[in-house]
């Protein structure tokens, strides 16, 4: 939080913990000077997605960038570090003096496939994306049995759509067309999407129980674990769904795991990092956390870890390759129980993340952008405080109205150097510039959010029960919505083009048009902001080619 121009390292009373085996935690603030090993300078630069909006725009008039740039494909939950699953692929004509190899401004379409029936997805082929729009019904079929549900929006890899449900059902269907390729049964609950490294898909399978035990067990140590049996990592073919390889996790997994080069890393709810060789296919070691993930993914940076823990809320930094947790930022002991645990984001070589504390009845929600070296807080953008004496935002009987346990898969949306965040407890969303915290716009939303936003160009989708939200990304003003059947499943719905891939609760997969908005998608360059250059994956930027 920022005082008189200064920066205040808390958070509501936050206690930040040195936690380093055998080293002294970083000095607050010292980006450039990490620890031993931690990849600053050039390297951490290139993980940065997009540039930013300039000292200019940090003033009230000021406005959030254009997002002008996207992943190619959704290997995990959100596409990426930056957890923004939106694809870019700008609609101009190619220019004479691009090869056919490139796309605009140069940037290397994505490889061919390299096994025989993968396809490469339509929508990079072309500059224009085909008009695509489809419904598919899996509750009404054989798939419809009791409690069937969509675990996790899907992921988008070479044309094909993943999804995953929690009677332990893999789905893949063409993205174009929406026919079914293949399905898998696995003979446990899945409630994470899959990863995939273009070939392979990684499914980690878990229940969320938490049993008397687990709450005996916290009132001892004030730690919380979660599910039941061991349950297992499966790789599966992209291709053909054939079961490649499978190993056993030292507990529930109810996260996605994540690719971390040459390794898979997953957190279970018993308290494990497990890490797995996608090349031998073999486990490579395990990490000790301080409590269960719960429903959140890893975001891995070159070979540092983040994990967002539950009961009090955490937001812990690891060592894999050490084997040991580096820093950890946590609620203070006084606040109730929380099992909230949203997935970390990065972006404008900031770390941010969800938290939400209950204190006197009152429940604290805020966005919390931070040092991803020293765990040093540099900015607090609060949500409206709600008492726990109403319903919370949530629906009718999703809760108690005296509930004190709160659980949720949301996680910050990342575009360039703005994050935003919907929250399904205030129904608010809001717009921030990470490297000022500066607040673009706070705005109520009319329907219940799942927590998850996509952001593509000036375009905000925010999928609600009942609707998809529509929402102006520079002035945060709604700009309508689509009307759509049941409830969203969680995590952020990917976008191709001007295509959404939404997943139902209700088993139902839509692909809905957003031709109506390719305007706010595909905006044209504003002469009050600084321009934003188009960047390689390495994140240099690219030159300009003639149009």
């Amino acid at each position: 939080m920022k005082e008189n121009g200064r920066v205040r390292p808390s958070l509501g009373g936050v206690l930040l913990l040195a936690l380093v085996a055998g080293g002294a935690l970083p000095s607050a603030g010292a980006e450039e000077a990490g620890p031993m090993g931690f990849p600053t300078g050039a390297d951490l630069g290139a993980a940065e997605q997009g540039t930013g909006t300039g000292e200019a725009a940090h003033r009230p008039s000021g406005k959030p960038m254009i997002s002008d740039w996207g992943p190619g494909f959704w290997i995990e939950e959100g596409g990426g570090p930056e957890r923004n699953p939106f694809y870019s692929w700008p609609p101009r004509r190619k220019a004479a003096s691009e090869s056919p190899s490139k796309g605009p401004g140069g940037v290397p379409l994505p490889p061919p496939p390299k096994k025989e029936g993968t396809k490469v997805f339509p929508f990079t082929d072309r500059m224009h994306p085909p008009h695509v729009a489809w419904v598919r019904d899996f509750g009404r079929t054989e798939l419809g049995r009791p409690e069937f549900r969509f675990a996790h929006q899907p992921i988008v890899v070479n044309g094909r759509l993943v999804l995953t449900s929690t009677r332990g059902e893999v789905l893949c269907l063409d993205a174009v067309t929406g026919v079914t390729l293949w399905r898998k049964s696995l003979p446990a609950a899945i409630r994470a999407s899959a990863v995939s490294d273009g070939e392979t898909l990684y499914i980690a399978t878990g229940s969320p129980d938490i049993t008397a035990p687990h709450m005996m067990g916290y009132a001892q140590t004030r730690t919380i674990l979660r599910g039941t049996g061991r349950e297992h990592l499966y790789a599966l073919s992209l291709s053909t769904g054939k079961l490649l390889w499978q190993a056993p996790l030292p507990g529930p997994a109810l996260g996605s795991p994540v690719i971390a080069g040459k390794t898979l890393w997953v957190a279970t709810g018993r308290g494990w990092l497990a890490g797995f060789s996608t090349e031998k296919e073999r486990p490579v070691g395990k990490v000790r956390l301080l409590s269960s993930p719960g429903w959140s993914a890893p975001l891995a940076l070159h070979h540092w870890l983040w994990v967002s823990l539950e009961g009090p809320q955490k937001l812990s930094a690891l060592w894999p390759d050490k084997g040991r947790t580096v820093w950890a930022l946590s609620s203070p002991k006084a606040e109730r129980l929380v099992l909230f645990s949203p997935s970390p984001s990065f972006g404008a070589m900031r770390l941010l993340t969800r938290m939400i504390s209950v204190h006197e009845g009152v429940v604290k929600e805020r966005l919390v952008i931070l040092s991803a070296v020293s765990g040093h807080i540099f900015s607090e953008i609060p949500f409206t405080p709600l008492s726990t004496s109403g319903t919370m935002g949530m629906s009718s009987g999703a809760y108690p109205p005296d509930a004190r346990v709160f659980e949720g898969l949301a996680t910050v949306t990342v575009a360039g150097q703005t994050a935003v965040v919907a929250s399904a407890l205030s129904r608010e969303a809001l717009a921030v510039d990470i490297p000022s915290g500066h607040l673009f716009w706070k705005v109520p939303l009319g329907g219940e959010p799942s927590g998850a936003v996509t952001v593509a160009g000036l375009l905000c989708v925010l999928p609600e029960t009942g609707r998809v939200g529509l929402v102006d990304l520079a002035t945060g003003k709604p700009l309508g919505h689509i009307d759509v059947e049941g409830t969203p499943a969680p995590g952020p719905a990917p976008i191709v083009g001007t295509t959404l891939y939404l997943a139902g609760q209700d088993g139902k997969v839509r692909a809905l048009s957003l031709d109506a908005y390719r305007k706010k998608i595909y905006p044209p360059p504003s002469p009050s902001l600084p321009s934003s250059p188009a960047l390689s994956p390495a994140g240099e930027p690219l030159k300009e080619s003639a149009s």
